[in-house]
């Protein structure tokens, strides 16, 4: 999910100067094969996996997330994201903590504080990228590969084309680093460097296999309806909809 959200953003500020876009990718994660669907309108982006559906547009400074299963959305201020993530993270805790024996809860408290917050380090690997032998055509561009290490181990391969306008890579870093230092390799300079002139067209895990690749973009009018939660959905507020996340997670690993 992750890949399909940083593809999705990327197309985003790719192509925000050129008109409605739709783009189609090809997934492959644990193994299993999805496609994904990502709409484009300006600075308007609307796509989902499986379980949640997110819009964003940047005009009107607006976030949403909806979970289709549970048909409820939750909405933001994408300028007030941090800020919210902040707060949501310590009525997580008291969350967390309510159903506890007193006697737990501040020993439990000062845990879960050591835990949420361990995103709060920077990220401080060693990242090098070289530039590939690799050539290929992707959705009908000419991409050039490119491979990331990580403290000498390669993590990622990359194809790259730069037949599409450049992206505000750095922008939507910003937006989305909730606790405003870098959290992984996509965070760093040389990283973004890459990507200043290009946009990512597929990308392989060396760790996990995953694949995501950019099957098509077309051109052409989208409903606006795309960009809006569907009408039926109930809004919820923030901490409602983490506990869902929650359960989502929890449900896919054991702890």
């Amino acid at each position: 999910m992750k890949k399909i959200l940083v593809l999705s953003l990327i197309c985003l500020f790719g192509l925000n100067l050129f008109g409605q876009y739709t783009i189609i990718s090809n997934n492959i994660e644990n193994g299993e094969e999805t496609i994904s669907t990502t709409y484009v309108d300006g600075e308007k982006i609307a796509f989902s996996d499986n379980e949640n559906a997110y819009i964003m547009d940047f005009e009107k400074d607006m976030f949403v997330i909806c979970s289709n299963a549970q048909q409820v959305y939750m909405e933001n201020k994408i300028s007030t994201l941090k800020e919210k993530m902040g707060k949501m993270r310590n009525l997580m805790i008291d969350e967390l903590l309510k159903e506890m024996p007193a006697q737990q809860r501040e020993q439990m408290r000062e845990m879960y504080k050591k835990m949420m917050s361990s995103g709060d380090q920077p990220y401080t690997e060693k990242v090098e990228v070289k530039s590939g032998t690799a050539t290929e055509k992707i959705a009908g561009y000419n991409c050039k590969s490119f491979i990331v290490s990580e403290n000498g181990q390669e993590v990622e391969q990359l194809w790259i084309t730069y037949d599409l306008r450049v992206f505000d890579w750095a922008k939507m870093r910003k937006t989305f680093a909730f606790f405003g230092v870098p959290q992984s390799y996509e965070d760093t300079d040389i990283y973004i460097d890459l990507l200043s002139n290009g946009s990512i067209m597929k990308s392989i895990d060396n760790e996990t296999g995953d694949i995501t690749i950019t099957k098509e973009i077309k051109k052409g009018s989208i409903n606006s309806k795309r960009f809006m939660p569907d009408p039926s959905f109930r809004k919820i507020s923030a901490l409602e909809f983490s506990k869902i996340l929650m359960q989502e997670g929890d449900g896919e690993e054991e702890y």
